[in-house]
């Protein structure tokens, strides 16, 4: 492997595990430096130009197999007709993620701790190289949920993301462990699975069925 290859994997790897302990503000990069064992401080700009840029890197280092794994769970749903099934939709969002991150992996920690807003853009550059994976997903998703009014399945999409990302990140994340007993990794991601589906799936109060549809 080229030594600028190995130099920028092990700037993206002290990133992730930083921004994961401390926050996106909190870390300069020469801190990122000085943890990548690099003596040049300007190392991070001539490899990556500025923090968006590092950003998008991490993304892409650590997800481009989740998409490829995403898009062949996608292709085996829509065989088996099972497209708008939420479970089966959830399961090709949360497994890929998990299967293509390395013991000790950082990031769902780090996207914890960024929060979407700050990855928005390497998120959105990601969709467009593989942007037939992020729309089918998003379409199927609508779909299978097309019965609950607009606001309601957006902010109930945001919040079992939200959660299951958390989980994840707490369960996977390569951060100190919980005192908590632990499932076994596969029954932890089929209830997941479920409680995620529960929360995207639930029936409206009738009330609040009535004063959406009216907005």
């Amino acid at each position: 492997m080229a030594r600028g290859v190995i130099t920028e994997e092990r700037l993206i790897l002290a990133a992730e595990r930083l921004y994961a302990d401390h926050g996106l503000d909190a870390v300069s990069l020469r801190q990122i430096a000085d943890a990548a064992g690099q003596k040049n401080h300007a190392v991070v700009q001539y490899h990556f130009g500025d923090k968006a840029e590092l950003l998008r890197a991490i993304v892409r280092y650590r997800t481009g197999t989740a998409y490829e794994l995403r898009e062949e769970a996608l292709d085996e749903l829509e065989r088996a007709g099972r497209q708008h099934d939420v479970r089966g939709l959830l399961e090709a969002a949360i497994v890929p993620l998990v299967k293509s991150q390395p013991p000790g992996s950082n990031y769902l920690r780090f996207i914890v701790a960024l929060q979407p807003a700050a990855l928005a853009d390497a998120w959105h550059q990601m969709g467009v190289e593989h942007g037939s994976t992020t729309s089918r997903m998003n379409r199927y998703l609508d779909e299978a949920l097309g019965h609950i009014p607009v606001a309601m399945r957006q902010a109930r999409m945001g919040r079992a993301f939200d959660m299951v990302l958390r989980a994840l990140a707490d369960h996977f994340g390569g951060g100190p462990k919980s005192e908590r007993p632990r499932l076994p990794d596969d029954l932890f991601v089929e209830e997941l699975v479920l409680s995620g589906a529960a929360v995207l799936e639930a029936p409206l109060p009738p009330r609040s069925a009535q004063r959406l549809r009216r907005h």
